[in-house]
Parts: C-alpha cells; sequence; structure tokens
C-alpha cells in the first residue's frame, strides 16, 4: 500500500507499507526446502519397500490352521478310526474347502464312517468346514480296508484362500 503524506509546501512524503508486514518474515533457505523434500521422498521409497516386501503383513488380518493328527484301530477288524484335529491360530476365520487323504478327497469310498464337530455344534457331511479364530475342530472317520498297517497317511487340508496344510501320520 501507498501513502502519500503532504508535509509542507513542496515536501510530499511517499511511505510504502506492506499490510502483511512481510519484513517480519523470512523464506526458508533452498537447503531446508531440499533436505525436506529428500526426506519426505526416502520415507515414501522406505514405506513401499516394507509393502511389497510382504513385511506389513503383520496389519492384515491372516488365517493360520495347525493339525494334530491322531489313529486307533477301528471298530470294525482291519479297519481304523482315524481323527484330524484342527485349529485356527489365525485373526480372521478360516473356512475349509478341500481335505485330501493321500491325494484322494477324504469322502471316498473308502471312508465307512464321518462325523465333524466344530465347537461343540456336530455336523454331517458339510461342503466346507468354517474354523472360527481360537476355536478347535475335529473330523473322526473310519477308515475301510484299502489302508493297511504301517501305511502312510499324507493328510492335506486347503482353505478358501488357498493356504494349504500338510501332515503325515503312520498307521499302526
Amino acid at each position: 500500500m501507498v501513502i502519500i503524506e503532504s508535509v509542507g509546501r513542496d515536501q510530499l512524503v511517499v511511505e510504502l507499507t506492506d499490510m502483511h508486514q512481510s519484513e517480519n518474515r523470512r523464506a526458508s533457505s533452498p537447503v531446508i526446502t531440499t533436505l525436506i523434500l529428500v526426506s519426505i521422498a526416502i520415507g515414501l521409497a522406505i514405506v513401499i519397500a516394507f509393502w511389497s516386501s510382504g513385511a506389513i503383513v503383520v496389519f492384515q488380518k491372516t488365517e493360520k490352521v495347525d493339525m494334530i493328527l491322531s489313529v486307533e484301530p477301528g471298530v470294525q477288524p482291519g479297519t481304523f478310526r482315524f481323527v484330524i484335529q484342527m485349529r485356527n491360530f489365525g485373526t480372521r476365520d478360516a473356512t475349509l474347502k478341500g481335505i485330501y487323504l493321500n491325494g484322494e478327497p477324504f469322502l471316498g469310498p473308502n471312508i465307512t464312517g464321518f462325523f465333524v464337530s466344530s465347537q461343540d455344534v456336530n455336523q454331517m457331511v458339510p461342503n466346507s468346514i468354517t474354523l472360527p479364530i481360537g476355536t478347535v475342530s475335529s473330523i473322526e472317520a473310519e477308515l475301510g480296508p484299502k489302508y493297511q498297517a504301517g501305511q502312510a497317511l499324507e493328510v492335506l487340508l486347503v482353505t478358501e484362500s488357498g493356504s494349504q496344510i500338510r501332515k503325515v501320520i503312520y498307521l499302526q
């Protein structure tokens, strides 16, 4: 803003003033500005590197299923009672979409009996089994005469998210 005052007959006083009084404020130096921009760029690069390497998985919900296998002689001679106990240690519910014995679907012709117990809710032959967080579920089956003592059984659980859990037990 320009203020012109008349002081005397032939004298004019001209004052230049700024409404924001910029003479009291100073701009940041180019060195400081460059350091700030470089540190922001490095911080973003670190975050992107962690994200792409999977280190941020800690913040995502995961399913972690563990199983315990047990086998004992069955009711009929030459058969076995087979039990799979499963527990979800993850941070979200897990749903099993497939159970396999030695590479074949679990519910085959050599399974003579089948029983599922999940958190005190008994089910008959489900299409899928949901494992809530922290709960224990079990599957009991009677293995038919195809299975012999000393034979290895590989159990494969496949979840909806694609996780595969494998364990092996020997029939005795």
